[in-house]
């Protein structure tokens, strides 16, 4: 592991003297900006070091998305051998300079599931790193893959910190709140996430995760939900104490001035921006579009997170209607491609814990249809700007999706 401390607190000014020196985490950070929250993450931070760079020294640290640096074992080391290699050998990592803020990158094993809460190799890197440089605060947001070893790590050094939540990671093994059979988990509930009935063993892994979890939790200085509706989805599950902190966001203004006047004839454009997941209601969008009468003007837009940056569109038919999936669209052209919609559906099926894409989309002036769960549908005022579905009925986002169509924008 290369060295990458640097106090700069020893710069010999009063001024610097001063300086906070923050730790963010989050488990992707840019370029690799995958994910609302991520988003949230880089606007806090471009906050900080273009507003607050007097008084804050920001660090990031994140993961590497594809851990190119990661030793490869030979085929002779399996089993025990290869598991005592990968533990011997140093976290890789790259240290890069984003906005005046530094971000440290590093490679951990790509084979990681998101429910795993610890990484040893982690929580020893941190101990030593967190030591040398001497952070006075830690923000924690997003910790899937680096897991809680960092703030383990800091509560072992005495460093402070703070818990933003983003997901239902902290509750639940299924971040989403989706069982893998598709049903909707109520994290009261400690064997929920489980399909069927839980084994003894499967009872006691629960409970022992949600106890580290809870006891991270726990020894927050404060732990900020993104939410008012998503702070009750941590009570319910018997997390305390937990404050509201709403996400920031950018406004995208230009793309509604853009947008050109829809002419009679014209098909009215509808885009799905949240990719082909169960929670965010795929397949409840495509069921609806199904149920649709035939021969309506309309089209249809979805972002395939599956596909690369560099993949082609590809154009299916439902029902009779053309549906283009198209890759998933960079942050900076978000507002050139909402310029080009007239209608966003989020059929989201968990509590969303804020709605990024609605509210941006409102922004843009697009009509918004969203499941009126969590703090999606928040900002949408019901027959104004859009309208508020139930989640998970297809009946009822089809009956939107046709008024839209036979009344058009204001019905």
């Amino acid at each position: 592991t290369q060295q990458i401390t640097g106090d700069h607190r020893d710069a010999g000014t009063d001024k610097l003297e001063a300086r906070q020196k923050l730790l963010v985490l989050n488990v992707f950070f840019a370029p690799q900006s995958y994910g609302g929250a991520t988003r949230v993450v880089q606007e806090q931070v471009l906050e900080l070091t273009q507003n607050h760079s007097d008084s804050t020294d920001v660090t990031v640290l994140c993961i590497e998305s594809d851990p190119w640096q990661h030793p490869k074992l030979s085929s002779t080391q399996v089993g025990e051998a290869e598991e005592e290699a990968e533990d011997d050998a140093a976290l890789p990592l790259d240290v890069w300079d984003w906005h005046g803020a530094r971000v440290v990158r590093l490679s951990v094993p790509a084979k990681r599931s998101w429910a795993d809460i610890q990484e040893p190799k982690v929580e020893r890197f941190c101990r030593q790193w967190l030591a040398d440089e001497g952070f006075d605060l830690i923000h924690g947001h997003c910790c899937q893959v680096l897991t809680v070893s960092p703030l383990v790590a800091a509560r072992k050094l005495g460093i402070p910190y703070r818990i933003s939540l983003h997901d239902a990671w902290w509750i639940s093994p299924e971040l989403f709140l989706v069982s893998p059979g598709g049903r909707l988990i109520d994290p009261a509930l400690p064997f929920d996430h489980i399909d069927g009935t839980p084994t003894t063993q499967e009872k006691t892994i629960a409970l022992e995760r949600r106890s580290i979890l809870a006891g991270i939790l726990q020894g927050a200085q404060q732990r900020l939900a993104v939410s008012a509706p998503f702070r009750d989805v941590y009570q319910r599950a018997g997390v305390e104490h937990v404050d509201v902190q709403e996400n920031s966001w950018t406004p995208m203004p230009a793309a509604a001035a853009s947008r050109g006047n829809h002419q009679p004839g014209d098909p009215w454009r509808i885009c799905h921006v949240g990719g082909m997941a169960p929670h965010k209601g795929y397949a409840i969008f495509r069921q609806a579009v199904h149920q649709l009468p035939q021969g309506l003007a309309l089209h249809f837009t979805v972002v395939d997170h599956q596909l690369s940056d560099n993949d082609r569109p590809y154009i299916s038919e439902w029902n009779g209607y053309s549906v283009t999936f198209i890759p998933p669209v960079p942050m900076a052209q978000m507002e050139g491609f909402y310029a080009n919609q007239d209608v966003l559906v989020a059929p989201s099926i968990w509590p969303e814990s804020f709605g990024l894409v609605t509210r941006e989309a409102l922004s843009a002036g697009l009509w918004v249809i969203a499941s009126d769960i969590g703090a999606l549908a928040e900002p949408i005022q019901d027959g104004i700007n859009g309208n508020r579905v139930k989640p998970g009925l297809a009946d009822d986002l089809k009956d939107a999706i046709y008024r839209f169509c036979q009344r058009g924008r204001g019905a």
